[in-house]
């Protein structure tokens, strides 16, 4: 890779504005690796990739449930059926959804399966893995960038570190693993 750079120094040349390095000590060494952001077209397709497989998911485990519903109540007209059949629509895809990003953005691989085929990665600040609960924040955050007319992901363009709301709110850091 072309853009990691081996260097035991702890200053750069002084002769240009510094580029955005960021410094990972490992093994006795100081690394420095240029650290490239994820763009919104990149972040955007892979938000598509997830809501396709998580609305096939959501499509069968609905239809599932439906069929349980039906064949427990043969009466449904009562109010109760429908009550219940409400709470499922409306919980279990988020249940879904929230398990499926903070458990994959947590996990080793560090990203979704959308994430993981356009090659970006999501880190805490320094560049570490983040925990189940930090990747738990970005998830229910990500609904303040949506009822914020958007607004909350239209801004990541605009910030330093390409980071929308949610990674702000979160402290997380969407880049590229390539």
């Amino acid at each position: 890779m072309d853009d990691i750079r081996t260097d035991s120094s702890p200053s750069l040349s002084t002769g240009s504005p510094a580029p955005p390095f960021d410094l990972y000590v490992q093994h006795s060494t100081v690394t420095r690796r240029r650290v490239r952001y994820a763009g919104f077209g990149r972040r955007f397709v892979a938000v598509c990739i997830d809501g396709l497989l998580l609305g096939v998911v959501n499509y069968v485990v609905i239809r599932f449930m439906n069929n349980i519903f039906e064949s427990a109540n043969s009466d449904t007209e009562s109010g109760l059926y429908y009550a219940a059949w409400i709470v499922v629509v409306l919980c279990v895809p988020v249940l879904l959804e929230w398990l499926y990003y903070a458990g994959m953005e947590g996990s080793d691989a560090q990203a979704t399966l959308g994430k993981s085929a356009l090659g970006i990665v999501v880190t805490d600040l320094d560049g570490n893995r983040i925990s189940f609960g930090r990747a738990t924040a970005r998830f229910f955050a990500r609904y303040l960038s949506l009822f914020s007319f958007m607004i909350g992901y239209l801004i990541q363009p605009f910030t330093a570190k390409r980071q929308a709301l949610h990674d702000l709110i979160a402290g997380t850091l969407v880049v590229r693993s390539e």
